[in-house]
């Protein structure tokens, strides 16, 4: 296992400060394709068109599908309506006489709406950008459409059939600014609009031209209302108290109520929120969040005429249709499986519910006895999904099918280049792709499956894992993992597994571990909660069985990091814990109550971060040790997206102060402030939401994420005391659309690699997500003196023990055969401070002390101290330890 050290030691320090984006605008790591905006409408042959949004191979498409009412396609290859290089998303699909369909969309290339007249064969009949601010439509039974916009006052756009202009986005007169739109009906030629403002609802009617002709008096609502049109008249509902009321307007606006509201009922079962129309009478639909849905039946005067409970109703979603037959679709969760169904509305009630396979969100329709589901569904693909239920035998047809990779990727540094892993939903593979020096990715788009994924995995530059637990509802679970080298052989004749009398396992992972790894996880038995560990090493596990460590903490979240044990428990008690090599563990390094720990750093330096109040508490461990006691204490509104380095002077901290600026400080191992190392720096973005730190001795690296439109991924040189070396506009990360997180940042002596996704649509809330890799050459940042200590080669192999020390350590270290042997040890100059030894030795295990002295015998400071091993007047091994007084 290579370790990635971001430490160079020099004797002297060039001024060449430049780094260099070498991939061009981002290496491709997955590109997917999506469908999404689904939108249905039935005609009155009950057959269906069905419009979506769909990209691929970088391409947005409108697209348009026929089917028959069981979903099966009309055509042969569904109709393009439009096709653009920018975003694409369907708003709406309205129904318009015999033969005329409508199709509201947004278009990001003209950062605009357009509106699409259709026939029946799909074919463009005319179209036009409309405005923006959109509230509701109007389909007249010509053809014509009435499109309303809001811009404080009330606008409206209004087109005959061919698609002639006969409003131009119009004032409507007599509506108050900042009113809304509750109710558009076109009865004998006159547009009734009943709109709100403070509460008061009101109607106005308008004539072909525009001209207000009449308007109503104003009628007090409380904050909580629905208006819909029934039975020729506008009902408005809402709730007093706990009274259900109602206004009744006609058609020019008189009140057929009176000068009162009248009260329908008593809410006992909270505000009905929907309403649907029947014949001589109608429905108010309620969830009241409790385990039943329940309407309540009235007359067009208002009577009570019943009210019907639904048992077990209670949802995540429901929406009530109001169609020809009335019906509710829910959607809930039930001892953790997914229920998706219909449930009926007759005049007696509820009817028997019809189940749906697939998730119900819109496009649901009532056809010939029975239902239909017509929408974009997301597994492990998306599809375009249209089902037909009807009480006995489910239907169900996939109209478009992609695959869809939601993943946070892994990228591990090799020696021939970078290789990236995740996990495929769509594939169920472990995934990977490799990318030689040049940033050309090595294998077919979108990666190449390297083995199934059965539970989690861990991957870095020599080896591959994939483990879990087998859950057995009869008797004990069972453990298991398997390796593999990086092109998914595996290395172990078959995965080993472990059977252990726990209740349930849980939290299982792998982290680094000595010599090799620790597989290690939680078991929660009647009443006990164990660690359980095994040390794995490429050969396979190191003990024969697992070590059972009881545990204080019920429900426990145990975290391994730089041969540490943290573990937690939701805001209550904490612990950190050094663990030994036998996987024994040493007394409670730390017990507090802090919430929501963090944790940072690498195989030998651990950060335990935890929030208190207002401020971060920082604690710092070198292989198990602590080292401060007493935490670090920031403030986290000044160090958001927290960032911690180690150096040779000590620790870096950064953080960013949203809208202001980051602030980077540096502290010695005493917690002492370095005012020269610590500095704040402005960023061109005003919204950065992500930031990454790469901190050597020599230069400070800082990458951005923005959620601004002009600034995507950027980065910026800086030196230790915070002077620019190469500005942040001068080259941008990459350059894509819709840039969205900072996935994975992996350091090299020489290069920094960046995993990077875009495609997060915020004002949409839509997903295009796609994945592309970068690397930053920083060769030239730091100089090239002869005397630099080069990286370890790992030869021979030393420890050192303890670490931290004081004051004194032991060097051991292996020999394979007889030899000469130098161990020297330097300060963080690259100066040395200590030749321990430099004589012949025999081959096999040596060790020698050193007390903490320099070669006249002069007790040093505090610090890290870096040592070397040269073995025959060759350098073999570097590594460094930690005095602390």
């Amino acid at each position: 296992m290579k370790r990635i050290t971001l430490f160079l030691l020099l004797m002297v320090v060039t001024s060449a400060l430049l780094a260099e984006v070498c991939w061009g605008n981002g290496s491709t790591m997955y590109q997917g394709t999506f469908i999404y905006n689904a939108k249905s409408i039935v005609t009155q042959d009950n057959d269906l068109y069905l419009c979506w949004a769909e990209k691929e191979d970088g391409i947005r498409k409108l697209k348009l599908q026929k089917t028959d009412y069981n979903g099966n396609p009309l055509w042969t290859q569904p109709q393009t309506l439009v096709e653009s290089s920018s975003y694409m998303g369907v708003l709406g699909i309205y129904l318009a006489g015999q033969n005329t369909i409508y199709l509201r969309s947004y278009n990001e290339e003209i950062d605009g709406y357009m509106l699409y007249c259709l026939n029946f064969d799909g074919v463009v009949q005319w179209q036009t950008e409309l405005p923006g601010n959109f509230k509701k439509q109007v389909v007249l039974d010509d053809g014509s459409i009435i499109i309303f916009h809001d811009y404080y006052d009330l606008h409206a756009s209004y087109y005959n059939a061919q698609g002639a202009v006969i409003w131009d986005n119009i004032l409507l007169p007599g509506i108050s600014s900042g009113s809304t739109v509750e109710a558009v009906v076109v009865i004998d030629d006159f547009l009734r609009v009943v709109s709100l403002k403070d509460q008061n609802i009101s109607l106005h009617v308008y004539d072909s031209a525009g001209n207000q002709t009449a308007h109503s008096t104003q009628y007090f609502t409380s904050a909580i209302h629905e208006t819909k049109f029934m039975d020729g008249k506008f009902y408005t509902f809402f709730p007093e108290e706990d009274l259900l009321k109602m206004w009744c307007l006609d058609e020019n606006g008189f009140s057929l109520t009176g000068d009162e509201p009248q009260t329908l009922c008593t809410l006992d079962h909270g505000f009905y929120t929907q309403y649907m129309a029947g014949n001589g009478y109608f429905y108010g639909v309620n969830d009241d969040d409790e385990d039943f849905l329940a309407i309540q039946k009235f007359d067009y005067s208002g009577n009570s005429l019943a009210s019907y409970i639904y048992p077990n109703g209670s949802s995540d979603m429901w929406i009530a249709y109001d169609q020809e037959d009335d019906f509710i679709a829910v959607y809930q969760e039930e001892n953790g499986e997914y229920l998706n169904y219909i449930l009926p509305v007759t005049a007696d009630g509820f009817g028997n519910t019809v189940e749906f396979n697939n998730f119900l969100f819109e496009g649901v329709h009532a056809i010939q006895n029975g239902y239909t589901w017509c929408g974009a569904e997301s597994s492990g693909t998306e599809a375009l999904v249209a089902e037909r239920a009807d009480g006995t035998v489910n239907h169900t047809e996939i109209l478009r099918q992609n695959e869809k990779d939601l993943f946070t990727p892994r990228l591990v540094k090799e020696t021939d280049g970078l290789s990236v892993y995740w996990s495929s939903n769509s594939r169920d593979s472990l995934m990977t792709q490799k990318y030689n020096e040049s940033g050309q990715p090595q294998y077919q788009a979108n990666g190449k499956a390297i083995l199934p994924v059965v539970d989690s995995w861990y991957a870095d530059d020599t080896i591959l894992f994939s483990y879990g637990s087998k859950y057995n509802p009869s008797g004990p679970d069972t453990l298991f993992i398997q390796a593999y080298n990086t092109e998914g052989t595996p290395l172990w004749p078959e995965a080993y597994e472990y059977v252990l009398d726990y209740n349930y396992l849980d939290e299982f992972t792998v982290s680094p571990f000595y010599d090799g790894y620790v597989f290690y996880g939680m078991g929660y038995g009647d009443e006990v909660t164990d660690l359980i560990m095994i040390k794995i090493l490429p050969s396979g596990p190191a003990w024969n069985q697992p070590l059972i460590q009881p545990m204080p903490l019920w429900s426990c979240t145990p975290y391994i990091q730089s041969n540490t044990l943290f573990y937690s428990q939701d805001s209550l008690t904490k612990g950190i814990c050094a663990i030994q090599e036998d996987g024994t563990l040493g007394q409670p390094l730390l017990v507090n109550a802090y919430p929501n720990p963090l944790f940072q750093g690498d195989e030998t330096d651990a950060f335990a971060i935890y929030k208190e109040d207002e401020e971060y508490k920082i604690y710092y461990l070198h292989e198990g040790q602590i080292v401060w006691q007493t935490p670090l204490s920031v403030d986290y509104v000044n160090y958001n997206n927290l960032q911690i380095s180690t150096t040779t002077d000590g620790v870096t901290i950064a953080g960013y102060e949203y809208g202001v600026a980051v602030h980077v400080t540096t502290y010695d191992l005493q917690q002492n402030l370095i005012p020269s190392q610590s500095f704040t720096y402005t960023s061109l973005n005003s919204q950065i939401y992500e930031l990454r730190m790469m901190r050597n001795d020599d230069v400070v690296v800082l990458c951005f994420a923005s959620q601004s439109s002009d600034v995507q991924f950027t980065y910026a040189i800086l030196a230790p005391d915070g002077t620019v070396q190469q500005p942040e506009s001068a080259e941008p990360l990459m350059s894509r659309p819709d840039m969205e997180h900072i996935e994975d940042m992996v350091v090299t002596d020489d290069a920094i690699y960046l995993a990077l996704s875009c495609g997060y649509k915020p004002f949409e809330g839509e997903f295009e997500r796609e994945h592309f890799v970068q690397k930053i050459d920083i060769t030239t940042l730091v100089g090239t003196d002869p005397q630099v200590i080069p990286p370890s080669q790992d030869v021979f192999s030393m420890q050192v023990h303890p670490n931290p020390f004081n004051p004194s350590t032991s060097f051991s270290f292996a020999l394979p055969q007889d030899a000469k042997a130098e161990i020297s040890v330097f300060n963080c100059r690259g100066q040395r401070v200590k030749t321990l030894v430099n004589d012949f030795f025999t081959a096999g295990t040596h060790a020698v002390v050193w007390n903490g002295q320099d070669d006249n015998d002069v007790s040093v400071g505090s610090g890290i101290y870096f040592y070397r091993l040269s073995v025959d007047g060759m350098q073999k091994t570097t590594g460094k330890c930690l005095l602390l007084k």
